[in-house]
């Protein structure tokens, strides 16, 4: 019996090892709703992030797509119903953390409930929920 002969590994098989083509790899195959909430969520966190640095570039995103929970005023900017669902714009360690765990929660959640019913009733409830918070918070203010 001759011994194997030894494979060369060239830098295509390492560099398909690396963890971000592994989180590329998994996060594809995660659901599609799921994987687009999240993607959304997280750009929108990112440029939140860079508004900072442009105060008033951030008061007016803060003023126009935000959730001010104020009666007369919503009348006028209906759409903060649905665009506060993906701000989040707080920032350092708190914020992080904010989206993080909320990413991870609605990835835990979120890829079951896709699976068993389907992107659409996924997006249906995300958004559906979300504006009926946001017409809670409406109500319930003093």
């Amino acid at each position: 019996m001759s011994p194997t002969p030894i494979q060369n590994v060239g830098w295509g098989s390492i560099v398909k090892r690396t963890a971000v083509n592994q989180f590329r790899t998994w996060y594809y195959r995660q659901p599609s709703a799921l994987r687009t909430i999240v993607t959304i969520n997280v750009a929108v966190y990112v440029v939140a992030q860079f508004l900072h640095l442009w105060p008033a570039g951030f008061r007016f995103v803060m003023d126009h797509l935000a959730l001010h929970p104020v009666f007369p005023d919503i009348l006028f900017e209906p759409w903060q119903l649905v665009t506060y669902n993906f701000m989040h714009t707080s920032g350092g360690l708190s914020g992080l953390l904010h989206i993080g765990f909320n990413m991870l929660w609605l990835f835990w959640i979120g890829k079951e409930f896709e699976r068993m019913h389907g992107s659409r009733q996924f997006w249906t409830v995300y958004l559906v929920t979300g504006v009926g918070g946001g017409l809670m918070c409406l109500l319930l203010q003093p």
